[in-house]
């Protein structure tokens, strides 16, 4: 075991194997994962209606921190879930303060509520059409100072 502990919050609406594969993943590297439901312990609607059942709430897995890891799973409805948010933000805030980790697996604007994203190394889809100073304009996410940079068909976002 390593010690290490990921959380990952899970909103309705969220890209079913944008959830359970790094779940499965972390948990078989001895990750201790907690799966927590935004809106408490229920089982989840995912984007392709299957149903993901959360160890607990949000509320009562932030009792449990700090993390290692927050991880944001993806999927349209899930994203708009996770960034409209307060509990999701100051999880986010306390994350960013301690300098801990921070994974958001999508290509909408679950990460816009990060702030500092702007100086630090970030990484998207190359379909989501990054350009210096902005990160999904039309979604309101902006990212400061940075230059993209592909590889292997990957965006890069480095300071600049």
């Amino acid at each position: 075991m390593t010690g290490k502990r990921a959380l990952v919050i899970l909103a309705k609406g969220a890209e079913e194997m944008e959830t359970v594969i790094p779940v499965d993943v972390m948990r078989r590297a001895g990750i201790a994962v907690t799966v927590a439901g935004l809106t408490g312990k229920e089982p989840v609607q995912c984007s392709r209606d299957v149903f993901i059942c959360p160890d607990t709430s949000l509320e009562d897995a932030r009792k449990q921190g700090p993390y290692d890891v927050v991880l944001l799973p993806g999927g349209a409805g899930g994203a708009q879930n996770l960034s409209e948010s307060t509990a999701v933000k100051e999880v986010l805030k306390d994350q960013e303060g301690r300098k801990g980790l921070i994974a958001a697996i999508c290509a909408d604007k679950c990460g816009s509520g990060v702030e500092s994203w702007r100086r630090r190394r970030v990484a998207s889809h190359a379909r989501q059409g990054l350009h210096k100073d902005t990160v999904n304009e039309d979604r309101g996410a902006h990212v400061a100072g940075l230059r993209r940079a592909e590889r292997h068909g990957e965006t890069e976002l480095r300071a600049s």
